[in-house]
């Protein structure tokens, strides 16, 4: 499956997407790459119900969540009640992790349940990922362009590269990435 992949000059350009997408249940990324993005959207905040899509044992996550969206929206913690997500925003780390499904981790093997702790986080499972109705990946700087390329031309291996779970997403790539990576 190749994922419809879209050269953006900052992430903040996929604001427009998000909005059109006129989500009611939005689980985010963590992670700082997707922070100006939460900055720029413009939602009916009281329609909105946002998730993170993991959180570390020291909230972090949640609480840079909570100070990058606007006052009005409604950021919840992450747990079992977790509604299937509307839109699911995303990101990849350099060793092709998403969320916090790490290469090699049992909670890629997890086909009931929706979140469990992985180590010392929470995290969605793959069962949140296939019930999304849609899906956007958000991949920012060069050093991630390498495992880009593995993970959108390898053969499908999700234990090995959990982002490649989101291949039926859009994936909006950074310039920087795209030319590290040669989707550009």
């Amino acid at each position: 499956m190749t994922p419809e992949v879209v050269i953006v000059g900052t992430i903040e350009e996929a604001a427009g997407w998000v909005e059109r997408a006129a989500p009611r249940v939005l689980v985010v990324a963590g992670g700082t790459t997707p922070l100006p993005l939460y900055r720029a959207l413009r939602l009916p905040w009281d329609e909105v119900a946002i998730y993170p899509g993991d959180e570390r044992a020291d909230g972090s996550n949640l609480r840079a969540i909570r100070g990058a969206f606007d006052a009005r929206a409604r950021v919840r913690e992450l747990g079992e009640d977790l509604p299937v997500p509307d839109l699911l925003l995303l990101g990849m780390g350099e060793d092709g992790h998403t969320a916090s499904l790490f290469p090699g981790s049992p909670a890629l093997g997890e086909t009931v349940r929706r979140v469990v702790r992985a180590g010392d986080r929470t995290t969605i499972t793959p069962v949140v990922i296939a019930e999304a109705k849609r899906i956007a990946v958000l991949v920012s700087g060069a050093r991630k362009g390498p495992m880009l390329r593995r993970v959108l031309h390898d053969p499908p291996d999700p234990v090995l590269l959990p982002a490649q779970l989101a291949l039926r997403g859009t994936w909006f790539v950074d310039r920087a990435a795209a030319a590290a990576s040669e989707v550009a």
